[in-house]
């Protein structure tokens, strides 16, 4: 719903510049404003692509064999990892997620003791697909050796359920 907002703004400049100097002054800033407003968007959202060299998000790069588990977050799952108050997230992850709330994330632990970050929260449309790809990668990057989540070779990951 964040395209609202954007669209109320839209609206009242088109308003205030159409009351100040006439109704067709209104109607070109809307045919300005909203072309530059959907470019600046969609330039502006994140790009997480994930393949056989790894998960990129923005401009970093995660390879496939440091991907630990892989969790799929709803909204208020992931407004306790944003704010640090899920514990199995900790507070210095690398997050790409949007400043307006998504519907759902992907949060990925890294098994990498040189990594700065102990894991990745990565906001999507489409978490589940994007959970499912990357385990998908993971596991055919490791031969097809990778143990599920929850599994009792795994006994640090959580079971489902």
């Amino acid at each position: 719903m964040w395209w609202l907002t954007v669209g109320a703004l839209i609206a009242m400049l088109a308003i205030a510049y159409g009351a100040a100097l006439g109704s067709a002054a209104g109607l070109w800033v809307v045919g300005v404003a909203v072309p530059i407003a959907v470019v600046a968007l969609w330039r502006s959202s994140p790009v997480i692509e994930v393949g056989p060299e790894g998960i990129a998000a923005e401009q970093a790069q995660l390879p496939l064999d440091a991907v630990g588990t892989v969790r799929v977050l709803d909204a208020r799952e992931l407004s306790a990892a944003r704010r640090g108050f899920d514990p199995q997230i900790p507070i210095a992850s690398f997050l790409v997620v949007p400043p307006w709330s998504p519907r759902a994330a992907v949060a990925v632990s890294i098994d990498d003791d040189d990594d700065p970050h102990r894991s990745w929260v990565l906001a999507s449309r489409h978490a589940e697909s994007l959970a499912q790809h990357i385990e998908q990668e993971a596991t055919d990057a490791s031969g097809g050796s990778r143990e599920a989540p929850g599994s009792p070779d795994r006994p640090d990951s959580p079971t489902p359920g």
